[in-house]
């Protein structure tokens, strides 16, 4: 996959565009993703994903937390094994931001992008204000002739997938939910400074999202392909964060970890 950070100048190609903001590539935003790879191929066109970076509400509201359940590099691994061949990054600029919803599809998207389709969710809003709604889109795709996918809204257990729903589900330690919800186990990145008991002091990567309290199973691992370890993490007030393993991890360096749900504690590789 070949990530672009200036939408502007892109190869010339046909592309097959999935919108959104796909925080967490969740089962509910992989549906839209896929079908942007199917048309793509009927097309015989590129598929592509089109995300601002950073998030629209980091730079909407930028005094506020604003949590997020994949990082970049994450979100963008995840494209890649679902089979996108290219990811553009666009920056929410202030012009960005003032965009008017037609312009947006036809200046950027068509023109810049050259995309000859669009996948989208039910509720996918777009342009200045997030007043441009998929029945526009429905309109603007018979008059500028592009193709257009709109997926409804997915479901479990009754209520929507949605980042939302994931986000509560991991503050309240749920992680067979999280992990229903997301389709794989739920991964953060931390740092860790060993104690005098043999314990570690844990940082975690900015915005990333914990439970709020108790004790859970983990994976530890370095970079992608080395050794795993099993651990327990626990989060005390909300605030602190501590981490025990029987095996000695490298401290000072980022790691990988992932929470653990009975079920898949023994189908990943260790």
């Amino acid at each position: 996959m070949k990530t672009y950070r200036d939408y502007m100048n892109l190869p010339k190609r046909n592309r097959v565009i999935a919108l959104g903001n796909f925080d967490g590539v969740h089962k509910g935003h992989q549906p839209i993703i896929h079908r942007a790879i199917d048309m793509a191929h009927r097309e015989k066109a590129e598929s592509a994903v089109f995300l601002f970076d950073p998030h629209p509400m980091e730079r909407l509201y930028p005094t506020r937390a604003f949590s997020l359940l994949t990082t970049p590099l994450q979100r963008g691994l995840i494209l890649r094994d679902m089979g996108v061949e290219s990811l553009i990054l666009a920056e929410f600029t202030q012009a960005m931001m003032q965009m008017e919803p037609e312009k947006f599809i036809e200046e950027v998207l068509l023109n810049q992008c050259g995309a000859v389709g669009l996948s989208v969710g039910y509720d996918y809003t777009f342009g200045k204000g997030g007043l441009g709604t998929v029945t526009q889109l429905q309109d603007l795709a018979t008059r500028l002739h592009f193709s257009l996918s709109i997926q409804e809204r997915v479901d479990y257990l009754g209520s929507a997938i949605s980042s939302t729903r994931i986000k509560q589900a991991i503050l309240d330690g749920n992680f067979p939910l999280v992990e229903a919800l997301l389709g794989r186990p739920y991964q953060i990145h931390l740092k860790l400074e060993e104690q005098t008991n043999g314990d570690y002091l844990v940082e975690l990567w900015p915005n990333a999202i914990t439970p709020l309290q108790g004790s859970h199973t983990v994976l530890i691992q370095g970079h992608p392909g080395e050794k795993k370890h099993i651990a327990q993490f626990w989060t005390i007030n909300g605030a602190h964060y501590y981490l025990s393993c029987s095996m000695n991890l490298l401290s000072g360096s980022w790691l990988s970890m992932y929470f653990l749900s009975d079920s898949t504690r023994t189908e990943l590789d260790f």
